[in-house]
């Protein structure tokens, strides 16, 4: 009976923890912050937009921001030292676009948007447009182990980028009708 209970419980309880998996929060927070500004001029992903991504310390895993207020989904669980999630993004005019990614910290992961690939050695910062019928995706890589995570702090941030202004103003010129 005792040699039952312990198999049970070893089966149970530890054999996650003999092969090296878990399903615990990965070290860090999980940020989703939509923010918006009613100005005409307003420019989307840099005036109003949302923005996912997950920190640990001043150290920032992945970022993913869009020029959408719409909130996206996410999911994430801890595989040994990996970080696995998936997510999707409303489109204004087309499907969902779905990612997954997988870290193990800022500099070695990979996040796949419909398929396509990227490497974080590239970067861990990815603006994502959702204007038009096809999503774009930038990646670009930055220190913002300074970013501060709230409205006031995202568009200083923006604006005083000129590949992330670009980058936005340009979807908004072109998604104009």
């Amino acid at each position: 009976m005792k040699l039952r209970l312990f198999v049970a419980v070893l089966i149970g309880c530890g054999w996650p923890l003999l092969c090296g998996c878990r399903d615990a929060a990965w070290p860090g927070t999980t940020h989703a912050i939509p923010w918006t500004n009613s100005q005409e001029d307003a420019v989307p992903g840099v005036d109003s937009g949302f923005l996912l991504c997950k920190t640990h310390g001043k150290d920032f895993l992945f970022l993913i921001w869009t020029d959408s207020r719409n909130p996206c989904t996410w999911t994430e669980t801890a595989v040994g030292s990996a970080l696995k999630g998936t997510g999707e993004l409303k489109m204004q005019e087309a499907q969902p676009l779905k990612f997954e990614l997988e870290a193990h910290d800022p500099n070695v992961g990979w996040i796949t948007f419909d398929g396509v690939k990227y490497d974080f050695a590239a970067g861990n910062l990815f603006l994502v447009s959702t204007i038009g019928p096809k999503a774009t995706i930038k990646q670009l890589k930055r220190d913002i182990s300074n970013l501060k995570l709230d409205p006031e702090g995202l568009r200083a941030f923006a604006s005083s980028d000129a590949e992330i202004s670009a980058y936005f103003g340009s979807r908004k010129r072109s998604g104009e009708r």
